[in-house]
């Protein structure tokens, strides 16, 4: 009977690290982002485990763009033992990287030194920006004045600067109404702006906030216009 040269003989071992990739649901645009990876050693021999995770721009479409971060690191797992690794990302590191769309990936890739145990894990993800608190009077009469309020609390540690307010409702052309002051970090924006709705029916206002730093923070409210 054949029997195959020993060098050409490959046992395969069977994992004995288990690996687990985690990061918050909801990751806001402006908070620092983290992401964690918890390390398992289900065995009872200790395992040395080489760790590189990237952070990267994405498309939409999933085409990569450029790196925000990358780190290494190198974990001792004594036996039946669980440790972690994490990254953190402030906001000052992937702000100038960020694509208009706050679209990244993550990729974690791993190999245990000891069994030539592989792990690789991406995930895309889009970052939330916050919403746009636009509230106005429940109903009105065609053709009244009525008093429309934007308000947000900045989310970036940066004041948001050269800020406009674009607004719209009902079948009127939208208009943009330049801000005069600058939102520091945490702080308040708050903007009262008036408008008629000459037509019945319910009609949707439609508020964006727009600024250098940050775009497109949107909101609306429902408003039932009674006819004369």
């Amino acid at each position: 009977m054949y029997q195959p040269p020993q060098n050409s003989i490959r046992l395969r071992h069977v994992p004995d690290v288990k690996f687990e990739l985690k990061q918050k649901e909801e990751i806001v645009y402006g908070q620092t982002y983290e992401v964690e990876l918890v390390i398992e050693n289900k065995c009872g021999e200790s395992r040395e485990v080489l760790v590189n995770a990237i952070l990267e721009t994405q498309t939409p479409t999933g085409i990569r763009g450029s790196t925000v971060k990358e780190e290494q690191d190198v974990i001792v797992l004594p036996g039946k033992e669980t440790k972690s690794f994490k990254m953190s990302v402030p906001f000052e590191e992937y702000d100038k990287e960020t694509l208009q769309f706050c679209n990244f990936q993550v990729q974690c890739d791993c190999e245990v030194k000891e069994t030539k145990q592989i792990f690789l894990e991406e995930d895309s993800f889009c970052m939330d920006k916050l919403d746009l608190d636009v509230t106005g009077p429940e109903t009105c009469t065609a053709g009244d004045s009525i008093t429309i309020e934007a308000t947000f609390v900045n989310p970036l540690p940066i004041p948001l600067t050269e800020c406009t307010l674009t607004v719209e409702g009902g079948k009127q052309k939208p208009r943009t109404i330049p801000l005069s002051q600058s939102v520091g970090p945490s702080d308040t924006f708050k903007k009262s702006f008036t408008m008629t709705l000459s037509r019945s029916g319910e009609r949707t206002v439609i508020a964006v906030f727009n600024s250098k730093e940050l775009e497109s923070i949107s909101g609306s409210v429902e408003i039932q216009v009674k006819a004369k």
